[in-house]
């Protein structure tokens, strides 16, 4: 069985306000059945159906809600192994990415920088061999552990998130094993919502 994974864990509002996430959520739950997959949508209710039992503990501990969103998503990746998909629910289909998902067994997401005009390593959307998302979660719990009592971090509470969970861990772990981004991602993808989550951080 492949998988699609989208994540929404509710902070400040419902899902029910976010037109962008149902739409998205709505194609993929489609989109899954006409192409032999599941589709899974991971939910603060039902997360721990999707993750290995040691990591409840460390979860449990995350200081902001998105660590957990961040965190959780490697764990699903882990637990349903080499046949699932991660996508970020303001990743919008431009057209159907089956070619896309099928030629590849790893998928690292990417994002425009505009400063550095080049493309860049993103969580955003992500398929991985099974061993390498085991890899990843041990790398992150690793720089939590090493930087939860580091002080500035006291301040720079979104830089936190982003480098111990977040993006630039992510970036730093793949570029650590020499792993690139798939810069032909937005073929298929348009990603106009992109770091929406920054007006709602906690």
């Amino acid at each position: 069985m492949r998988f699609i994974v989208n994540i929404f864990i509710e902070i400040d509002k419902p899902l029910k306000e976010f037109d962008i996430y149902l739409k998205n959520i709505s194609f993929w739950e489609e989109w899954a059945k006409a192409h032999s997959y599941k589709h899974i949508l991971i939910t603060k209710e039902n997360y721990r159906q999707f993750i290995n039992e040691c990591h409840f503990k460390f979860i449990d501990k995350l200081k902001f809600e998105w660590n957990k969103i961040d965190f959780i998503k490697y764990c699903a990746l882990e637990y349903l192994g080499n046949k699932a998909i991660y996508i970020d629910l303001d990743m919008t289909p431009l057209k159907n990415p089956y070619a896309f998902f099928e030629k590849d067994y790893l998928i690292i997401g990417s994002w425009w920088n505009d400063k550095k005009l080049q493309y860049e390593i993103c969580n955003n959307l992500i398929k991985l061999p099974q061993n390498l998302s085991t890899r990843l979660i041990e790398y992150s719990k690793n720089e939590y552990n090493n930087k939860i009592n580091m002080e500035v971090y006291n301040i720079r509470k979104i830089r936190f998130m982003l480098q111990t969970t977040g993006t630039d861990m992510f970036k730093r772990f793949m570029k650590m094993i020499k792993l690139t981004p798939n810069t032909n991602i937005y073929d298929y993808f348009d990603n106009g919502e992109t770091k929406c989550w920054l007006m709602n951080f906690k």
